[in-house]
C-alpha cells in the first residue's frame, strides 16, 4: 500500500531486527528510495548488518552521540571503550556507564538503603544537582522521568554510522 499512497518518508518505530527487515523491503522488494527515519532502538550495528546497503541513509534519533564536540569525558570513554572491546561504543553503552555511575556515587554518599538511594535520586531535579556523566548531566523531572537530554541524530553512510550534518543543540 505504501508504494502507491505517496508517501514522502517511512518512521520506523520498533527495534533493529524489525527494521532492517522493513528497510529491506522498502529498497529491495517495493525500490522506494524515500528517506527511513527511526528511533532510538535501531541504533545498533546489527541494524547495519542486517540490513546491508538498504541501512544506508537511514535517519535515526538518539539521547547521544559520540561526536567531536562531546565532552572530554566522553572522548575518554570512547577511547577507552575502544581498546577494550575493539569497537566503538553505542549509545546505550554510554547511558548503562552513566547509569552505573549514578548508582555508586548515590551508594556513596547516601549508603546501600533503598529508601536512601529513592530520596537522593528523588532530589535530582536540576542540573546543579544532577549526575555528570558521560552523556552530560542527568536529572529528573517532577515526575521522576529524566530530563530530556535532547536528540541527537545518526545517520547511516558507508556501512557505519555518523553524525547527521545538522543536530539540534538542547540546553540543560
Amino acid at each position: 500500500q505504501i508504494k502507491g499512497q505517496g508517501a514522502e518518508a517511512v518512521f520506523i518505530s520498533g527495534l533493529y531486527n524489525e527494521a532492517a527487515l522493513i528497510a529491506k523491503a522498502l529498497r529491495n522488494d517495493l525500490q522506494l528510495t524515500i528517506p527511513v527515519l527511526a528511533g532510538d532502538g535501531v541504533y545498533e550495528p546489527k541494524y547495519i548488518e542486517l540490513a546491508g546497503k538498504a541501512s544506508e541513509n537511514t535517519m535515526i534519533t538518539t539521547p547521544f552521540l559520540f561526536t567531536a564536540d562531546a565532552s572530554e569525558e566522553a572522548q575518554t570513554f570512547r577511547a577507552a571503550y575502544k581498546k577494550r572491546y575493539d569497537t566503538d561504543p553505542s549509545t546505550w553503552s554510554a547511558l548503562t556507564y552513566d547509569a552505573v555511575g549514578m548508582a555508586l556515587a548515590a551508594i556513596a554518599e547516601v549508603g546501600t538503603d533503598r529508601e536512601a538511594i529513592r530520596a537522593h535520586f528523588a532530589a535530582c531535579r536540576s542540573a546543579e544537582k544532577g549526575y555528570t556523566g558521560v552523556t552530560g548531566i542527568t536529572f529528573f523531572d517532577e515526575e521522576g522521568d529524566c530530563y530530556s537530554k535532547g536528540a541527537y541524530v545518526a545517520v547511516v553512510k558507508d556501512g557505519g554510522f555518523a553524525p547527521a550534518p545538522k543536530q539540534l543543540k538542547v540546553e540543560q
